[in-house]
């Protein structure tokens, strides 16, 4: 994939998809010579949902908190992009902030949404003494809580409590930002990873249910609509996602021309393939034939 510049500032909002069977195998067979291919590299059989975890460090800690339990809770910033790690087996593990809050810029709330143990966890910064305290469950009808009063006060250690435990990041997955499929059966999906994601991770896949092969990428133009440039036989084509009312149309331009694309919402029925851990891609009616994909990496 080529190098792209720009950051994105915040994702389109996503077509909607439901359930559907993949084809991958668990081998990773070399794909055979594809007549629509615009790379000499080897083709990989893959599920394009399967992301990879990638390696993460702390950054600037802004506290450190032992709950009574002995766990240890760690908050990173900058405040306005704050993380949040939990010792967990003996490493710390980046935990999912689903939101934040602030009652001021020495003030911030984080509420993690865990399935297993959500919690909301308060950082004071004022008064030149931190404080932080932890809300184990769902807040009812509040974003934040009064350390001392609800929930649990940490008690604040220094950076030396975690020195020397491996960091480790979240789980990775692609996101399915978009899936249409044009009048005869060639389908076009674009993918992001879900965590810290950037212009340079988008994947575009392209071809019929038999061989949907990722192809390279040369640029990306996220927002409204998303506009994803590529290359198939060496040559530029390109595929437009829009997510506006005003100008709803999918299409994808190749040397065949613009060609429109339905958006793929329909579930199709026989579960999903447990290789892309329960998520779901969508597709048009194929009878039983699933979705082939071959990745470059």
């Amino acid at each position: 994939m080529g190098s792209l510049s720009s950051r994105i500032a915040s994702l389109a909002a996503a077509a909607v998809v439901a359930g559907a069977v993949v084809n991958c195998s668990d081998e990773r067979s070399v794909a055979p010579p594809d007549d629509g291919a615009s790379t000499n590299a080897a083709l990989q059989a893959c599920s394009p949902l399967e992301g990879k975890s990638t390696p993460i460090a702390l950054e600037s800690v802004l506290a450190v908190g032992r709950h009574a339990d002995g766990t240890i809770y760690v908050v990173d910033g900058p405040m306005t992009t704050a993380r949040v790690f939990v010792t967990e087996r003996g490493a710390l593990r980046r935990k999912n902030v689903a939101g934040s809050s602030s009652m001021g810029p020495s003030d911030l709330s984080l509420r993690v949404d865990d399935a297993a143990d959500p919690f909301t966890l308060r950082l004071d910064l004022s008064g030149g003494a931190t404080r932080m305290g932890i809300f184990r469950g769902a807040l009812t009808n509040a974003k934040t809580f009064e350390i001392g009063v609800d929930g649990d006060v940490l008690e604040i250690v220094g950076q030396g409590e975690i020195a020397g435990l491996p960091v480790e990041n979240l789980p990775a997955r692609m996101n399915l930002q978009a899936h249409g499929v044009t009048a005869d059966g060639r389908h076009v999906l674009a993918t992001l990873p879900d965590v810290d994601p950037t212009a340079d991770d988008y994947r575009l896949f392209y071809g019929p249910a038999d061989r949907v092969v990722e192809r390279p990428i040369t640029s990306v133009s996220p927002g409204g609509s998303l506009n994803v440039a590529f290359l198939l036989d060496g040559r530029e084509a390109s595929a437009r996602f829009a997510f506006t009312s005003t100008d709803p149309r999918w299409s994808v331009t190749t040397d065949r021309g613009q060609e429109l694309l339905t958006p793929v919402t329909e579930p199709v029925d026989g579960g999903v393939d447990a290789a892309i851990g329960g998520a779901a891609i969508g597709r048009a009616s194929l009878g039983a034939e699933p979705l082939s994909f071959f990745c470059l990496r």
